[in-house]
């Protein structure tokens, strides 16, 4: 967790330059930095400070303010939310936390947002058997049962937005010829190969932010 947050911090270099196309994310970097330091050893609070400083680095995207569709600026942001998920899995009195809130928002949360989940987490089941698969299409259902236990619903949606941000990763990770060998293998194969690899990864990323909403 403390590396993907020193990366994060890192990731666009030196910002005194007054040139620098990043230059409007100097202040939130700096309060990373500052705060990380400051907040070392408590993991609920560095969990709210990334969460924190990815919604403000995505407010100045939205603004303009920062550019758009920008490698740096995804990454830096990805790196963020996903030091949160960790501090959320290892830690167990932040997962309390955590789960507590998404009680109360995904009771507020206007389903109709995503009526998709359902679909995407299906076609994420092609993917192959495991521990990362296993379980996300009953998850989905779960999450979108208002008359479901909300506790419950809560930890599904934890869990299906650790496994979907992973699942991001690992793909972001292969190269060219893994996605192909990915695209041609088992199930994938079946229901349409790189077609159907690239679909899937397209429609994930809504449903992470989806997801992201309900949680924090």
């Amino acid at each position: 967790v403390g590396l993907k947050i020193s990366d994060a911090a890192e990731t666009f270099g030196g910002l005194e330059n007054s040139d620098n196309r990043y230059t409007a994310a100097r202040p939130d970097i700096e309060y990373l930095k500052r705060r990380a330091i400051r907040d070392k050893d408590n993991p609920r609070a560095l969990h709210d400070l990334c969460r924190s400083v990815a919604r403000r680095l995505t407010a100045r995207v939205k603004d303009q303010s920062l550019p758009a569709d920008d490698p740096l600026v995804e990454d830096c942001i990805r790196q963020l939310n996903e030091a949160a998920i960790d501090i959320v899995g290892f830690d167990e009195k932040t997962r309390e936390v955590v789960t507590n809130r998404a009680v109360v928002n995904l009771d507020a949360l206007d389903l109709s947002q995503a009526p998709g989940l359902i679909a995407v987490a299906d076609q994420t089941a092609r993917l192959g058997e495991g521990v990362l698969v296993d379980d996300i299409p009953e998850h989905a259902r779960l999450i979108m049962d208002p008359k479901a236990n909300a506790e419950d619903r809560a930890v599904a949606a934890y869990s299906e937005l650790s496994r979907f941000s992973r699942i991001i990763d690992w793909y972001r990770r292969l190269g060219t010829k893994e996605k192909l060998a990915v695209a041609g293998a088992g199930l994938v194969a079946a229901a349409g190969g790189i077609n159907t690899l690239f679909e899937l990864m397209g429609n994930l990323w809504p449903f992470v932010q989806w997801l992201f909403a309900a949680l924090f």
